[in-house]
């Protein structure tokens, strides 16, 4: 089932996940329900609904990898903003993912 509003969705975001530093203290975690703080790394994944329509939904960067719509991402590149993140948050990221890639992180 796919309407044209949904369709649309997938045309406007054509990508599975975002990443950047929160301005706000205003977005909330999907997974752990917590508040994501200003300033921290926070991840989008855009989720897409029983319509078919795509919805974002905010984690933490240690919260997003236990849902499974990241088993989605092939590779980091795919993650929209990394690019612009420093190095030490950028190679965070990177060890964290190959250990979910891996299966040896739980």
């Amino acid at each position: 089932l796919t309407l044209n509003y949904a369709k649309k969705t997938w045309r406007d975001v054509p990508h599975d996940a975002e990443v950047d530093v929160a301005p706000r203290s205003s977005s909330s975690c999907r997974q752990c329900h917590k508040k994501v703080h200003k300033s921290s790394l926070r991840i989008r994944l855009w989720l897409q609904c029983h319509k078919g329509c795509k919805n974002s939904a905010y984690f933490h960067e240690e919260c997003v990898w236990y849902y499974p719509e990241t088993y989605k991402l092939d590779s980091l590149e795919e993650i929209i903003g990394i690019e612009k993140l420093s190095k030490a948050p950028r190679e965070q990221l990177k060890l964290v993912f190959f250990q979910v890639k891996k299966g040896t992180r739980s």
